[in-house]
This record gives C-alpha cells, sequence and structure tokens, in this order.
C-alpha cells in the first residue's frame, strides 16, 4: 500500500458498488428493451402479415418485409407497455391490451378498421390481431413452449399450422390467379417459421426483465400515435375521431381497474420458468402441418371458402370477447 493512500471507509466502498450495479441495471434494460420490441413485433407481424396473407406475394420484398416488421414492433411496443404497465396478468387483461394492439395496428397505422363499420370493430383488430395474434400467437403458443412436457407445444403449433393450411386456401378462391406453388407456399412457410422460432427464443430468454414503461416512453409512445391519428388516419377517414377514442379510452379505463387488483408484473416477466430449445423446435411443426394441408387442397384440387368461416366465427367471438372481459376486467378491479 502507497504511502499517503488508505482504503476508503465501507459505506463508500458500498455506495459506489451500488452506484455501479444501478448502472449496470440500466445499461442491461438499455439492450433488453429493444430486443423484447423486436421479438414480439416478428411475433405479431408473423400472424397478423405472413399467416393472413399466406403466400408469396409481389410485393413481398425484403424491404417491405422489413418496413412492416418495424411498423409491428412499433404496434408491439404499444402492447408490451401497455401490459407491463397495467399489469396485465391474465388471459382477460391480455385480450384487452391484445384489441388496443389490434385497433392502433388497423385504426391508425392503416385505416382498414373504418371500412365497413361497425363489423371492422371486430374484422380484423379484435378477430384476427387481439384473438389470434396476440392470445393464440403471442400468449397461448409462449404458455406452451414453457410446459416441460412436449406435447403442449407441438400440439399448439399443429393447430396453428393446420389453421393456417385451411385459411391459405381461402386465397384460391379470393384470387385465383395468384395460386403459388406448393414450393412457393413450403419455402415461405420454413422461412418465415424459421425467424419466428428465434423470436419465440429470444423472447423467452427475456422473461424475468421488467418492461414497466416510464414516464419518457409512454410520452414518446403517445405522440407518435397521436400523429399518426391526426395527420394520417383523421385526413383519410374522419369517421376515426369519432370511433376509436371512445373504444380505446373505455379499455384503457377497465385496464386500470386491472392494474389496481393485480400484483406488480406482466405476460412478459410472469413466472414459469425458460422453454428448453426441443420446446422451441416444436415450433416448425407449423409449417410443417400447413405445408401438408397445402399439398393435400392442391392434389385434390379444392376450392374451399375457408376465409368465409373464419370470419363467421371470429367475428362475433371478437365482440363477444372483448365485451365480456371487458366487464370482468372492470368488475374484478372494482372488487364486485
Amino acid at each position: 500500500m502507497r504511502a499517503g493512500w488508505s482504503k476508503p471507509p465501507k459505506r463508500v466502498q458500498q455506495a459506489g458498488g451500488s452506484r455501479i450495479r444501478q448502472a449496470q441495471g440500466r445499461s442491461m434494460k438499455a439492450i433488453q428493451f429493444p430486443l423484447a420490441v423486436l421479438s414480439t413485433g416478428y411475433i405479431l407481424f408473423f400472424y397478423s402479415e405472413l399467416v393472413f396473407w399466406a403466400r408469396p406475394r409481389a410485393e413481398d420484398t425484403l424491404a417491405n418485409w422489413l418496413l412492416t416488421w418495424l411498423a409491428y414492433c412499433l404496434a408491439g411496443w404499444a402492447f408490451l407497455s401497455t401490459a407491463a404497465g397495467f399489469r396485465a396478468r391474465s388471459a382477460w387483461a391480455v385480450f384487452l391490451c391484445g384489441a388496443i394492439f389490434g385497433w392502433l395496428t388497423e385504426g391508425v397505422i392503416v385505416q382498414t378498421m373504418y371500412e365497413g363499420f361497425p363489423l371492422q370493430i371486430s374484422w380484423t383488430g379484435l378477430a384476427w390481431h387481439a384473438l389470434i395474434s396476440v392470445m393464440a400467437g403471442w400468449y397461448g403458443m409462449r404458455l406452451a413452449l414453457r410446459r416441460r412436457q412436449l406435447w403442449p407445444a407441438l400440439g399448439a403449433a399443429t393447430g396453428l399450422g393446420l389453421f393456417w393450411g385451411l385459411w391459405a386456401i381461402w386465397w384460391w378462391v379470393e384470387h385465383p390467379d395468384q395460386i403459388a406453388s406448393l414450393g412457393e407456399f413450403a419455402g415461405y412457410a420454413l422461412v418465415a417459421s424459421l425467424l419466428l422460432a428465434g423470436a419465440y427464443w429470444l423472447c423467452d430468454r427475456l422473461a424475468g426483465v421488467s418492461l414497466e414503461p416510464n414516464r419518457w416512453a409512454v410520452g414518446v409512445l403517445s405522440l407518435v400515435f397521436a400523429g399518426l391519428l391526426i395527420f394520417g388516419a383523421i385526413p383519410a377517414a374522419p369517421q376515426a375521431a369519432l370511433i376509436l377514442p371512445p373504444l380505446l379510452g373505455a379499455t384503457f379505463l377497465a385496464l386500470a381497474h386491472n392494474r389496481r387488483a393485480e400484483a406488480p408484473g406482466s405476460p412478459v416477466d410472469a413466472p414459469g420458468g425458460r422453454a428448453r430449445l426441443v420446446n422451441i423446435l416444436c415450433v416448425l411443426a407449423m409449417p410443417l402441418a400447413a405445408i401438408a394441408v397445402y399439398a393435400a387442397a392442391l392434389s385434390l384440387n379444392l376450392r374451399l371458402p375457408t376465409g368465409w368461416v373464419v370470419y363467421a366465427i371470429t367475428t362475433p367471438a371478437g365482440f363477444v370477447l372483448f365485451i365480456i372481459r371487458l366487464v370482468k376486467t372492470w368488475r374484478r378491479g372494482a372488487g364486485w
């Protein structure tokens, strides 16, 4: 020890160590939060766009995919912040967060929500985005992947793949001049699903990370979507000013009740352990099941209006589930 130097008091050392740990925690969150947004954005992009269109299209360039993925990252950021900020741990509350995600996507980023009022309130914001993309793809599939057994993950992936294949047949009726070959559909499904498996793996590794939004993040998100609504959606569809704010307001109020009744946390950091790699690989059963259905339909030359079946089931289901979950979440928070 050099002359004139003495060891700092223990209290000073502890204070310095605490500051270092806090700085490290902030640095880790600065990395983890964008990764959570990017992985969630791809999961939502996969189910909302790639499964929905169910075939390679002329506009499906790499640049277009990237831009669309970034748009879903923005909506996914809003979804994660809402889920974490309002402690959406239950399936009821997650569906309401999915409704907000769906309406921001279809009512602000694009304006399809106002084309067939009032049915378009559900289709596709509730019927597809909230019900399929969020509840089945982001929430339900992640729960299945975390199970110790393989069959929940394998069964969920296979079921979603069968749905994907049957839905894809719809486009043969809607656009008979755009039927993809088996090889084109198989390549499309496999590449998209490999990226999906990676997104699930990354999202799962972020389990336990707190994504509680700060006031700056909420302010930025609010300004971005307010600007898109005021300068984009309302000029294109003036009825947006009368339709969207009441729906969002009622949903946020119900979620505020949920926050008062729920323990801290969100579906992202809910306990349950990490998924094993073999479980993550079960995701590949999804494209295999979809390809099998697609191949069988091609060989039999089927032309089934499966889209109308999905529409007839999910559109009223979206309305019913929203009302039920709005009331249940409100009652739970109010202590009824």
